[in-house]
């Protein structure tokens, strides 16, 4: 079979199987599988395909089509300006998290100590600790092996990861931190129920479900930064349509409102919450 032959076929699958971005899911899996870039395709259309290589993209094709997240078939996510491994136990990073990072460049400020909350794969975390290179930063999540195998892949030296339960484990820290970040659980079982179907069936329920309200992880943060945040320091939160009650959270806290700023994303929707503490 040859490579335009094989990108028709493997689009043509993918349609019919209902997969809207058929066409570009196609060239991604073929571009990887073949470690061409994707205009290749395109380019060298009358290009010979191995057989093994062919079964091995079918072989892919035919798990998108059952609407396994491309991300877990190909196991990787691109994130920001890095590619980081994803699996099964970990949420699927989205595009519209880059939006914590963005905010907290516009800062134009220095961070020594940084947390991640919830850390996942350890997108945030690692970013961070590129962007901060000087900085030590933690990431703690209930599994963080595959933040630790990120870590070795992106070669970062400067970022920690604990396994503990955020919500139910007493913390200690030495020293308090300037900037806490969190992308954490937050759906609500009302939420929960309209989510995507591909992603309630194959991406981890906990790392979705945040509650009966959504805000259990919130208002933890909230707790925690009270006593492990420095004066002057700063939490940035992904947020969704529930972030005026994220903020009452923060002020039942003693957090003041106009030290709190909503960050809309590229669809206009409300998507970071960036929070100052402005109290000892």
């Amino acid at each position: 079979m040859n490579l335009f032959d094989l990108f028709l076929y493997s689009k043509n699958i993918l349609e019919i199987n209902g997969i809207q971005s058929a066409e570009q899911e196609a060239l991604l899996i073929i571009s990887e599988i073949l470690n061409i870039s994707r205009h290749e395709v395109f380019i060298q259309k009358n290009k010979k395909i191995p057989f093994f290589k062919v079964l091995k993209i079918l072989s892919a094709v035919k798990k998108r089509s059952k609407k396994i997240p491309l991300a877990y078939i190909l196991g990787y996510q691109y994130f920001y300006l890095d590619k980081f491994l994803v699996d099964k136990r970990t949420f699927i990073p989205r595009f519209d998290t880059e939006h914590i990072i963005y905010a907290i460049t516009d800062m134009k400020l220095q961070f020594s100590k940084i947390l991640d909350v919830c850390c996942g794969s350890g997108i945030l975390a690692l970013t961070l600790a590129k962007i901060f290179p000087e900085s030590k930063v933690f990431g703690i999540d209930i599994y963080v092996k595959l933040a630790v195998k990120n870590k070795k892949k992106l070669k970062i030296k400067n970022a920690h990861f604990i396994k503990a339960d955020f919500l139910k484990e007493n913390l200690n820290f030495s020293g308090k931190f300037d900037l806490i970040v969190s992308n954490p659980p937050y759906l609500s079982s009302e939420d929960f129920s309209l989510l995507q179907e591909e992603s309630k069936k194959y991406e981890p329920f906990l790392a979705f479900y945040g509650g009966e309200d959504g805000l259990k992880f919130y208002r933890r943060v909230a707790e925690f930064s009270v006593d492990f945040l420095a004066f002057n320091g700063y939490i940035v939160l992904e947020v969704d349509h529930k972030w005026k009650k994220v903020m009452e959270i923060f002020s039942s806290f003693s957090y003041n409102e106009s030290s709190m700023k909503v960050i809309k994303d590229y669809n206009g929707l409300e998507r970071v919450l960036v929070i100052k503490k402005d109290f000892l």
